[in-house]
C-alpha cells in the first residue's frame, strides 16, 4: 500500500507499507525536487513486525528520463 502527495513545486511526501507477515515496516519518505529531472530521496523504514529491522534510514537520487 502506498501514498504518495505533492505538497509544494519543490517537495513531495511518500508513505508506504511494505513487506510480509513476520517481515513487514512503514517507510515515510521526504522527495525534494534539484531540477525537474533530479530528486532527492530521503526515508527512513520502521519495522512493524518483530522480525523486521526497527530503523531503516536510507537516501537517494532518482534520475527522471
Amino acid at each position: 500500500m502506498e501514498y504518495l502527495k505533492r505538497i509544494s513545486d519543490a517537495f513531495r511526501v511518500y508513505l508506504g507499507v511494505e513487506g510480509s507477515q513476520d517481515d513487514a515496516g512503514l517507510i515515510p519518505e521526504l522527495q525534494v525536487f534539484v531540477t525537474p529531472g533530479i530528486y532527492l530521496k530521503l526515508n527512513g523504514g520502521l519495522g512493524t513486525t518483530s522480525k523486521a529491522a526497527d530503523f531503516t534510514p536510507e537516501l537517494g537520487i532518482m534520475f527522471v528520463l
